[in-house]
């Protein structure tokens, strides 16, 4: 897993919560919180890997995850993008010696 694939990964991620954001895609029974929550911690992942930060992710590890699992219609653009990029982001940082966690 390198850098630049889990940064594309979180950012077709964040482009799908931006659509939901913007009408262009409906996910039944969403809030707008856990839109929110989601949007706040792939900004957060994308600025860690950028910039090599270290800010806290709000959802905490694997938080993201869970949201989609137990809340979300299985098999959404969205739902599956977002679990995907935080997938990537936490291998990344799992194989990368230098990255912070």
């Amino acid at each position: 897993m390198t850098k630049i694939q889990a940064q594309t990964s979180i950012e077709v991620a964040l482009a799908r919560v931006n659509d939901i954001l913007a009408g262009k895609d409906k996910v039944p029974d969403v809030s707008a919180v856990q839109i929110s929550l989601l949007k706040s911690n792939l900004d957060a992942m994308l600025q860690n890997l950028i910039g090599c930060i270290n800010l806290p992710l709000p959802l905490g590890a694997n938080g993201m995850g869970h949201i989609i699992v137990d809340s979300w219609p299985f098999g959404t653009a969205a739902g599956d993008a977002i679990i995907s990029a935080e997938a990537e982001y936490w291998k990344y940082l799992k194989s990368s010696p230098n990255a912070r966690s």
